[in-house]
């Protein structure tokens, strides 16, 4: 059944960043106790990242190492193509780390994106950290056009980042040394430190988010 978001939910709910503000939303429209389900209109409207960053939470919670991972999946889009995609990687005490897409958790969007994997461990090579890929494209392994923020078949958005204009020298060589530091496997300490020495790898404190619903407006993180 296809249902219509309320535009103020559409354009708001998801330019909400941190676990707190989330549950703040969830509750004032239904005060029932997390675990009960909510019905549609009780719900938050969120992306991938809003579910990987509840599903991380919820693992730190219980006391399991967890955190997200951004990059791309070939399991939301066809003929191959790698959709920008946020999971959560988190700490099994008998496998090592796994990737999980709590996206895909309700059994009816598994069944609608085809998925043919336990969303809990989605398998290596399904889903490619943003380091991994950018690495892959820089060295011809893949091709830049079969990665974007979704399938082409959603909208021009799908275009890859072969068609990126603003892709400078200089921002590929910052890229090339990004993506030494978030791929697969690589130590926190080893991740922080490149940020730490080059201002350029550095978040800053006020960053300007393109909302697609909202429009371009400054925020400032915690």
């Amino acid at each position: 059944m296809r249902r219509v978001i309320p535009q103020d939910r559409l354009h708001n709910d998801a330019e909400t960043r941190y676990t707190d503000g989330i549950l703040e939303i969830i509750t004032e429209r239904n005060d029932a106790p997390l675990a009960q389900r909510r019905e549609a209109g009780d719900r938050f409207v969120g992306v991938c990242r809003d579910f990987a960053l509840l599903h991380c939470s919820f693992l730190r919670h219980a006391g399991i190492p967890a955190r997200l991972r951004s990059g791309f999946a070939d399991h939301l889009g066809s003929d191959g193509f790698h959709a920008g995609h946020v999971v959560t990687r988190y700490w099994d005490t008998e496998r090592g780390w796994l990737f999980a897409d709590p996206q895909l958790a309700n059994p009816a969007v598994t069944d609608a994106r085809k998925a043919d994997f336990d969303p809990m461990d989605v398998p290596r090579g399904r889903f490619l950290a943003a380091g991994n890929a950018g690495q892959a494209i820089r060295t011809g392994e893949a091709d830049p056009k079969t990665f974007g923020l979704h399938s082409p078949e959603e909208g021009p958005m799908g275009a890859g980042a072969g068609g990126n204009t603003l892709m400078t020298d200089a921002v590929r060589e910052l890229y090339d040394r990004a993506s030494l530091v978030v791929c697969d496997g690589v130590p926190l300490d080893a991740a922080q430190k490149p940020s730490a020495e080059n201002e350029g790898l550095r978040t800053p404190r006020t960053v300007l988010s393109p909302a697609p619903s909202n429009g371009s407006s400054e925020v400032t993180l915690r």
